[in-house]
């Protein structure tokens, strides 16, 4: 079981790095990001947003919200919080402004907009295994549409987790509905030389040519 997570965490301030490189690579993009661990959300030590809050709590009720409510204090958070400020203060290679720098710039109604609105904590989510549970029954659903046997469907388990964790950790990018697509039929389609296919087709067409009808003599 893994600790649970603050607004600390090295995973949330990194995620929140992850965000600001994303929006700013895709600038014509409607960005979203979801963090989901089986770990729990827990409060803060020095309890900064009171005895009984979390600061990833306050900010998931207050994504909710058409208007901020305690948008303030959770950016006030981020810029003074000593540690987490150091995280997000650490530069980009590629000409990027460090997040912290945008934020300073940010009024708590814009900061409520770009980042409370578009990301959410999700604590305490199933393990892998049943994720992969769970997508191979949809892949099934998606392959049933196709006249596709169950197990050719589950072909396209694996590579389909390995091209997410490739988009999402190297590219960093999303995983569209068109790479789906593909990536499905690259699993579930079968490759036939071109001399067994045309052998195939010539075993065919003289399968579907009609019998001769036989004559019989009848003598009277």
């Amino acid at each position: 079981t893994m600790s649970p997570i603050t607004l600390r965490s090295e995973c949330v301030c990194e995620a929140l790095r992850n965000f600001w490189t994303t929006r700013r690579k895709n600038p014509t993009r409607n960005v979203k990001l979801r963090l989901i661990t089986t770990a729990g959300l827990t409060i803060e030590a020095g309890e900064p947003f009171g005895a009984s809050k979390s600061g990833l709590e306050m900010w998931n009720n207050e994504a909710s919200r058409a208007s901020p409510q305690h948008s303030q204090l959770l950016k006030d958070f981020l810029l003074s919080d000593n540690s987490v400020a150091s995280r997000l203060a650490e530069p980009f290679d590629d000409g990027i402004p460090s997040l912290i720098e945008h934020l300073r710039q940010l009024p708590p109604e814009l900061f409520h907009a770009e980042f409370i609105r578009s990301i959410q904590w999700l604590p305490q989510q199933p393990d892998i295994d049943v994720i992969k549970e769970t997508v191979r029954i949809r892949l099934q659903a998606y392959g049933e549409d196709k006249h596709l046997l169950a197990h050719d469907c589950e072909r396209a388990l694996t590579p389909l987790f390995e091209h997410i964790a490739h988009v999402a950790i190297r590219q960093r990018r999303t995983l569209t509905r068109a790479d789906f697509r593909v990536l499905f039929d690259d699993s579930t389609r079968m490759s036939v030389p071109l001399s067994q296919y045309n052998q195939l087709q010539a075993v065919l067409a003289t399968g579907l040519q009609p019998t001769p009808s036989a004559t019989s003599e009848v003598n009277y």
